[in-house]
């Protein structure tokens, strides 16, 4: 059976969401369009989950971004560093992903969001945190901003940073996809 690209892409998030997406939210999501006699797809997901309308635990507070304020979110990153930028930029794809298409910028962490998930990263102690994956943990005052390869999985490593108390999060919804095709 050959799919279109589209049915392709939207197979595709439909599975990363299965898969990342707390099963409770997934559900209610799948439940709620169902009763709007709505199409399911994982953007519409994304959208509910966004705005607090998935399970009644309020908005999760992020703002997406595109690919001209990622370039200048890397640059003041990459020339001020962390501190300097108050920016913690990180890439929620697998290493395996990351190492095929390098990174957006060199200095941008890698934290595959399954690792996020299984381990709850951002509810961590600090230490914890820096020795289990190699850099510092973000703290509330920064603002991080995630990115994956097309905005799917970044918007659930916001959803895992919200629960565990950060407000400042940014998604870069084009991810690798748009970053190194566009």
């Amino acid at each position: 059976m050959l799919l279109t690209r589209a049915a392709q892409l939207q197979l595709q998030h439909q599975t990363i969401a299965r898969r990342l997406a707390s099963p409770d939210a997934f559900d209610a999501a799948q439940r709620r369009l169902r009763k709007q006699k709505r199409h399911w797809s994982a953007t519409t997901a994304i959208s509910m989950i966004q705005s607090g309308g998935v399970s009644g635990q309020g908005a999760v507070p992020f703002r997406n971004i595109g690919k001209a304020e990622m370039k200048e979110i890397l640059e003041d990153y990459t020339e001020g560093g962390r501190e300097d930028s108050q920016y913690c930029v990180i890439d929620v794809r697998t290493e395996e992903e990351v190492q095929y298409t390098g990174k957006l910028a060199e200095n941008v962490y890698t934290l595959p969001i399954q690792t996020i998930m299984r381990y709850n990263a951002f509810a961590m102690d600090d230490d914890d945190f820096e020795e289990a994956f190699g850099f510092e943990k973000p703290q509330y005052d920064e603002t991080i901003v995630f990115t994956c390869k097309s905005g799917i999985r970044s918007v659930y490593a916001c959803q895992a940073a919200s629960m565990a108390g950060y407000s400042n999060l940014i998604n870069y919804m084009g991810g690798s996809s748009e970053w190194f095709h566009s």
